[in-house]
């Protein structure tokens, strides 16, 4: 048996099959459903072709995008690096001729 940690909380239990493929034990089939909504910014992030976080909050506090307001602690706020994102931000060596 295998045990994920999550800082020395055990998180997730299973057994180690053939060829490194594990089989996890789900306690209930709800735990596989649960997941976060994007919040207002990550929408504009999405929005605007994935635009640099940083960059988006300029905006807005310059007012260059009609109709969207947030609180200086939504602006504030740290937000999640996107699994996409870093895929196209990563790079991979070309192809011998």
């Amino acid at each position: 048996m295998s045990d994920i940690l999550s800082r020395e909380k055990v998180v997730l239990t299973g057994l180690k099959g053939k060829g490194c493929l594990y089989s996890l034990d789900v306690p209930n089939e709800s735990a596989l459903l649960a997941s976060s909504l994007p919040s207002m910014l990550e929408n504009l992030h999405f929005a605007f072709g994935h635009m640099n976080y940083s960059a988006l909050v300029l905006m807005i506090k310059e007012e260059l995008i009609e109709g969207i307001r947030f609180s200086e602690a939504e602006l504030k706020a740290t937000l999640p690096p996107g699994k996409p994102c870093a895929e196209g931000k990563s790079h991979c060596t070309s192809f011998p001729c």
